[in-house]
This record gives C-alpha cells, sequence and structure tokens, in this order.
C-alpha cells in the first residue's frame, strides 16, 4: 500500500531496466507536433500547410499503430523497436530537408506520414511488460506511474522543451533533438533483455487480431468518445483563456488540468481495490463528469484554474484502468496489438473532439464548448455501463 508500492516496482528488474529509456523514447511524444507545426510554419508561412503536416504524422500513426502492435506480438518486440527506432528518426529529418532546404511541400507532408507510420511503438511493449508483472498491486503501481509519465510528457516537458530548442536556436534544432531521443531510447528499450525474448507461438493471428477478443471493441468505443471529451476540453480551455485576452496562458491552463491528472495517477497507483476493473472504469468515469460539470459555470480565469486541477483528477485513473482492462481482455498473442488499438482509439477520440469543439467555440464561445466536453464525458459513461 501507498509508498512502499512504489518502492516495490523499483526493485523490480525490469523496471530499471526499461523505465528512464522508455520515458526518453517516449518524450517526442509531447513534443513532435508542436516542433512540426512551428517547423512548417516558419518555412512555408502558411499555417494551413503545417496543420495538414502535424495531421498527417498523427494520422498515419493512428492508423499503423496496429500493424506495428501485431508485428511486435508475432516477431516479438526487439526487431520492430529496432527497426522503427533507426526509420523514424530518419524520417523525421527528412521532413526537415523537405521543408526548409527543398521547399517542397508533397515532399514534407509525405515525410510527415512516414514518420507516423514508423513510430516506435514503446509504450504498447513497455505496457505488456507491466501486464507480466508478479502481482495486481504492482501492476496497479507500474500503470500508474505510465500514464503520470504521459501526463508530464504531453503537459510538462514536451511543449516548453521545443518552444526553448526554438527560441535558442530553431525548429530544426528542436527536430534533430526528437530524432535523437527516439533513437537512443527506442534502441536501449529494445536491447532490454525482456524485450529480447521471442514469442512462443508464431503462428498467425485471426484476420480481426485483437479486435476479436470479447469485450474489446466496446472499450475501444467508450475510450474514443472519452478521449474526445478531453479533446474538446483542450480546445475549449485555449478558447476561454483567448476570450479573456490570456491566450498566452492557455498552457498554464492545461498544465493546472495535468497536475490533477497527475495526483489522481499517484493516488490511484497507491491503493487497492476489490471492484471488478469494469466497474471501476465507470466509477471513475462518473468521477469525470462531476469534475467536468462545473468548468460551463466558471465565468473568471482563476476559478477554471482550480476547477481545471479538480476535473483533471479522475483523468488518469480512467487511463490505468482502460490499460488494465485491455490487458486482461484481450489474448496473450494479442496482446500488444490490444494496446496498439487502444492508442488508435484515444489519438482518433482526441481529433474528433479537438474539431467539435473548434467548431463549437467559433460559433458559440468557449462556455458552449465547456458544455460539449461534459456532454461527451455522459456519453462515454452511457457507453461503460455496457461494459461487463
Amino acid at each position: 500500500m501507498g509508498l512502499g508500492r512504489y518502492i516495490a516496482l523499483v526493485g523490480e528488474p525490469v523496471t530499471r531496466r526499461i523505465g528512464i529509456p522508455s520515458a526518453v523514447a517516449r518524450l517526442p511524444l509531447g513534443m513532435t507536433a508542436l516542433a512540426l507545426l512551428l517547423l512548417v510554419q516558419r518555412d512555408s508561412g502558411s499555417f494551413a500547410l503545417a496543420g495538414g503536416v502535424a495531421a498527417s504524422f498523427a494520422l498515419a500513426s493512428g492508423l499503423t499503430s496496429p500493424i506495428r502492435g501485431r508485428l511486435v506480438d508475432r516477431f516479438g518486440p526487439m526487431p520492430v523497436l529496432m527497426a522503427t527506432g533507426v526509420l523514424q528518426p530518419f524520417a523525421l529529418l527528412s521532413v526537415v530537408l523537405f521543408s526548409t532546404w527543398l521547399r517542397d511541400d508533397a515532399g514534407v507532408v509525405v515525410a510527415a506520414a512516414a514518420a507516423g507510420a514508423t513510430l516506435p511503438p514503446v509504450g504498447p511493449v513497455v505496457r505488456v511488460l507491466w501486464q507480466r508483472l508478479p502481482s495486481a498491486g504492482l501492476c496497479e503501481a507500474a500503470f500508474a506511474l505510465d500514464a503520470v509519465l504521459l501526463q508530464v510528457i504531453y503537459y510538462g516537458v514536451g511543449p516548453p522543451l521545443v518552444t526553448a530548442l526554438t527560441v535558442l536556436h530553431s525548429p530544426e534544432l528542436a527536430m534533430f533533438v526528437i530524432a535523437g531521443l527516439t533513437a537512443v531510447g527506442t534502441v536501449l528499450v529494445a536491447s532490454a533483455p525482456a524485450c529480447r525474448v521471442r514469442p512462443a507461438a508464431r503462428e498467425r493471428p485471426p484476420p480481426w487480431g485483437a479486435l476479436a477478443a470479447p469485450g474489446i471493441a466496446g472499450v475501444l468505443v467508450t475510450v474514443l468518445v472519452s478521449s474526445a471529451a478531453i479533446g474538446a476540453l483542450e480546445v475549449a480551455v485555449t478558447g476561454f483563456a483567448a476570450e479573456h485576452a490570456m491566450a498566452g496562458l492557455a498552457g498554464l491552463y492545461l498544465a493546472a488540468f495535468g497536475l490533477g491528472s497527475i495526483a489522481g495517477g499517484l493516488w490511484y497507483g497507491s491503493r487497492s481495490s476489490r471492484r471488478a476493473l469494469g466497474a471501476q472504469y465507470r466509477l471513475w468515469l462518473a468521477v469525470t463528469i462531476a469534475g467536468f460539470a462545473p468548468l460551463p459555470l466558471c465565468s473568471g480565469p482563476g476559478w477554471l484554474a482550480a476547477f481545471l486541477v479538480v476535473g483533471g483528477f479522475a483523468v488518469a485513473p480512467a487511463s490505468i484502468v482502460q490499460f488494465r482492462l485491455v490487458g486482461e481482455l484481450a489474448q496473450d498473442s494479442v496482446l500488444t496489438e490490444a494496446f496498439t488499438w487502444l492508442l488508435s482509439a484515444s489519438l482518433a477520440g482526441a481529433a474528433v473532439g479537438n474539431a467539435a469543439a473548434g467548431a463549437v467555440v467559433e460559433k458559440a464561445g468557449s462556455t458552449a464548448a465547456l458544455g460539449t466536453a461534459l456532454v461527451l464525458s455522459a456519453a462515454a459513461f452511457l457507453l461503460s455501463l455496457e461494459l461487463s
């Protein structure tokens, strides 16, 4: 219980061997989209092209993620990680080549798509290793730290690091750093003993792969809608800051939301629950609704910041239970693929939420967009009622 669970987790050999390298390999997750936007917009002068390049990267990553997961399940983590750990840095450097030196708009879109398609599946591989830890308590703690790490990367470290590198030198430097972090972190994870183990079964999976497992599709649909709620919230908060002449502080609002999520993830990982995972998932989605409910009523910036901390508390615990649900439902032979489907659902949901909230902010303002996030969180809870 409590801190002792995290201390025990650090004592596990697999944690010591892949913990820091996996953090290094995944740091670019919070950096790449912003770096692409800054680089392409500076070189082309077009926000439309910059947005298209970032969308190309995200779309290619989401569509091909299950394929990479299936390759890991069939051939083991090491060859897939080694290949993508080399290919993606080259693709990222190709973006710089086409954008800065060749000024080829079509080339930069294709290069960004190639970078997305070769994104190393470090996160899914690491979560499979967490799923195989010797006790449920260690598994909970590991998934909690994993969720907290992602919050830190997305809200606390990645975007400020890109900003600093761009201000100090240029967007190209940010892209070079991203490529280097990807290569070094991914290769170190791939070389860990736990990643050098080949799958015991080498037969081909069924055509539907992880989606054939009972219950998986329902979880993925729920994840898509809950991710849409968070994506809508991010855009709504940005719109709120702009309406109050505080556009430059939008990142601080998102940081407040991330702080609440980090606190919730650490709290969840330090405790055990006897509830079934489906019941836990519904509980945390209900808490999310309660946390989002006051946001459309906030009239001042200070109140919004405070309630965003509260509203973020359930996000990481819900994410942790999502991972554990998928790990429980999927067969071991398609476990990595199942985790990559989870990533694809999250990316798709965030994109839907971003687009929906953007349209609402444009037509009805940020308060209505905050209400959209609340409605989507309620829809996710209703969908979770169908899960066992």
